[in-house]
């Protein structure tokens, strides 16, 4: 199989996003352009007499094109840089080092890091720190990496770094928590496990200083989109080996190979990054500075509305309780862009222990919520029922075809209960629902399933919102009775949102669930060439993992942003859905910028 590095694979499998239009329609008017005008020569000699024969029209004085500071070209509508300038509320990190922790290190560490390709609005592996890439088999991959491309201290990225970050992932001194990303590498559950500890038995090599070779265990038609996700960005191996695990504390050692750099990092009040002059790649940004205060996600919309002197803030998450006002509002209704992201709220159980290893229990759990009323109401204009795991959209859904087996169904649920030993609920242990530090949308929904199930099925829930670390950490542990939790894709294939998250592993993945069936269907579909085959197989598994009951299916999320009318780019486009901006999962900052107001 060859790769051109432009997201193309031969299984033809990997589904894209309905395609979106550009740009939002319309225009603003306001600062004038940068302009100059070509200069006339004057001659010595006397000017000629006008000739008789009509004469051309002078041509129009040239207008020089904006540039910015990276040497990018403008649209034709931007304001002038000093105006380039977008403020994103967020949550301070401790550090920026994606390839020791993804969930400690939070956005915009992918604009400050390329991997090796970069995902674009429509899912596709486009080239990023590799130029181009290829695969005979779908199991060896070559990446030709960028030779003109350097760190931002500008020390050469070369291939070595590439080798030094996928080990280091894979390190048990590291016990990296997105390590089952990458267990596909030939080799990479030995050496992480510590059966092996050479690295060269890995399949990860550097074939010279700027060709990259991965081995993966078997064919991997989708292993561009993996390579391309922000968790394999690498860091610079020169600054990790002399500074240690904290080089990502301070912006003096964080050190990046991405469109833009750490300028300001005051801890607790914001982060400021502005253009790597140093990159050189295909994804430079127009934007001169990009400013994320800090702050949680309650006051992002607040100071969005605000939008007064440090409050300032140009792209915000519309809470639950905005909605309504927010589309009901001449003005503000013209700034919400809407998506329905390929992400899936869940329940899932502790199913080693009593209650849930019974199978009549979860299934009673599983027809006991009425997704309907519960989107309808609670989560009105955010939601809309879930019956499978995939969302709407995404490569092999079948929730309509699914929806008989975990659909809304009282009597079936107290009957599958009695059999399970508790009629009515009678004898049934209290069991406690964990949230991830869950906002107030989640919340209100938690609630709302608590009392569907004491008053459909007689059963007490106590739910405890947890913080993220005590959440993760007990997680990874399968020690969490019963959460309600989400998963948003990483990439655009079944791999990820049923393999990756579904399949059994002995510790650190997300839940205790585990089925020889799925496994094996899973596991046979990931490396198949046959697409419609592939397609088969995850679909026969997905209907495993619903029918079994390892997770109760509740909703697909509707989302909301905010952004100000004067944001402009790739980043904003429109379908025959509406508006829609681009989901979490791709970063828009290096494609947006600011038009005259």
């Amino acid at each position: 199989m060859k790769s051109t590095g432009q997201g193309d694979t031969s299984s033809g499998f990997l589904g894209r996003r309905a395609t979106r239009r550009d740009l939002l329609r319309g225009s603003l008017v306001g600062l004038g352009a940068v302009s100059l005008t070509t200069t006339i020569g004057c001659s010595a000699e006397p000017p000629a007499a006008p000739s008789k024969q009509a004469t051309a029209p002078a041509a129009p004085a040239a207008t020089a094109k904006l540039v910015n500071s990276n040497g990018k070209e403008m649209p034709a509508d931007a304001a002038v840089l000093d105006k380039q300038v977008v403020h994103v509320f967020g949550r301070d990190s401790k550090y920026y080092d994606i390839g020791y922790s993804q969930y400690d290190s939070t956005w915009p560490q992918e604009t400050m890091f390329e991997s090796l390709g970069r995902l674009t609005k429509d899912h596709v592996a486009v080239p990023g720190a590799a130029e181009r890439w290829e695969s005979s088999d779908g199991k060896v991959w070559r990446f030709f990496l960028r030779k003109s491309a350097k760190w931002s201290d500008g020390t050469p990225v070369t291939a070595h770094d590439f080798v030094f970050s996928y080990l280091r992932r894979l390190s048990p001194k590291t016990a990296y928590d997105f390590l089952w990303f990458y267990t596909d590498i030939k080799g990479a559950k030995d050496f992480s496990s510590g059966k092996i500890d050479d690295p060269s038995k890995v399949g990860l090599r550097a074939l010279d200083d700027y060709t990259f070779e991965m081995e993966t265990e078997t064919p991997i038609p989708y292993w561009p989109l993996i390579v391309s996700f922000r968790t394999s960005s690498p860091c610079p191996k020169h600054i990790v080996e002399k500074v240690g695990n904290e080089w990502s504390t301070n912006v003096a050692t964080l050190i990046g190979n991405g469109p833009y750099k750490a300028d300001k990092w005051e801890k607790g009040k914001r982060l400021e990054l502005v253009l790597n002059p140093g990159y050189d790649g295909p994804h430079k940004g127009y934007l001169e500075r990009f400013i994320k205060p800090f702050g949680e996600w309650q006051a992002f919309f607040p100071a969005y509305e605000a939008g007064e002197n440090e409050a300032i803030i140009d792209i915000a998450v519309l809470s639950a309780g905005d909605i309504a006002r927010v589309l009901s509002d001449p003005k503000l209704s013209k700034e919400v862009h809407k998506y329905v992201d390929f992400l899936t709220w869940y329940l899932f159980f502790q199913v080693k222990k009593p209650p849930f290893d019974n199978i009549k229990v979860r299934q009673a759990f599983s027809h006991a919520i009425d997704r309907g009323a519960l989107c309808n109401t609670v989560l009105k204009d955010q939601g809309v029922p879930a019956y499978s795991m995939l969302p709407p959209g995404f490569p092999g859904y079948q929730g309509d075809a699914l929806k008989g087996i975990q659909n809304f169904d009282l009597a079936q649920a107290k009957r599958l209960l009695a059999e399970a030993g508790y009629p009515d609920g009678k004898g049934f242990p209290t069991v406690e629902m964990w949230l991830r530090n869950a906002q107030t949308a989640v919340k209100m929904a938690a609630e709302s399933i608590q009392g569907m199930y004491k008053e459909n099925l007689g059963v007490n829930i106590v739910i405890k919102n947890q913080e993220q670390k005590i959440y993760m950490d007990a997680m990874r542990k399968y020690e969490i009775p019963m959460s309600l939790i989400s998963y948003q894709y990483d990439y655009v294939d079944p791999s990820n949102m049923l393999g990756g998250v579904w399949h059994s592993m002995p510790t650190g993945g997300r839940h205790d669930w585990q089925n020889a069936t799925f496994d094996n269907l899973v596991d046979e579909a990931k490396g198949l060439m046959d697409a419609k085959k592939r397609t088969d197989l995850y679909q026969e598994a997905e209907r495993v993992l619903v029918t079994d009951v390892g997770g109760v299916m509740v909703w697909h999320p509707i989302m909301y942003q905010m952004w100000k009318p004067y944001i402009r780019g790739e980043s904003i486009s429109a379908n025959k859905a509406g508006v829609e901006a681009w989901t979490v999962g791709n970063n828009p900052v290096p494609y947006i910028y600011i038009a005259k107001q």
